[in-house]
C-alpha cells in the first residue's frame, strides 16, 4: 500500500454524522488502490483497498465488489450498521 492517495474522487455519501469519500486513481502512475475515506468532523478514519485489474475505464467487476465489501466493513467497524 501506499501513501499517497488516489487523485479522483468517484463518490460520497453521509451516514447518520459520518459523510464517507472514495477515491480511485486518475492515472496509470497513481497505485492500484482505491481509499475510504470517512470523517465526522472530529475523526478521520481510512481504509484501502488494492484493485486486482487496471482502472481503466472504471472498476472492474471483481474489484468493485471489494471495495464495496470493505464499505460495509467500514460502516460496521464504525457502528453504523
Amino acid at each position: 500500500m501506499s501513501d499517497e492517495q488516489p487523485t479522483m474522487m468517484t463518490g460520497q455519501f453521509d451516514l447518520e454524522d459520518w459523510h464517507f469519500e472514495k477515491f480511485e486513481p486518475g492515472s496509470d502512475s497513481e497505485p492500484r488502490e482505491v481509499h475510504i475515506v470517512a470523517t465526522n468532523g472530529t475523526q478521520t478514519r481510512r481504509w484501502t483497498v488494492p484493485l486486482f485489474h487496471p482502472n481503466i475505464f472504471g472498476l472492474d467487476v471483481e474489484d468493485a465488489e471489494s471495495v464495496n465489501a470493505k464499505v460495509e466493513e467500514a460502516i460496521k467497524e464504525l457502528g453504523l450498521e
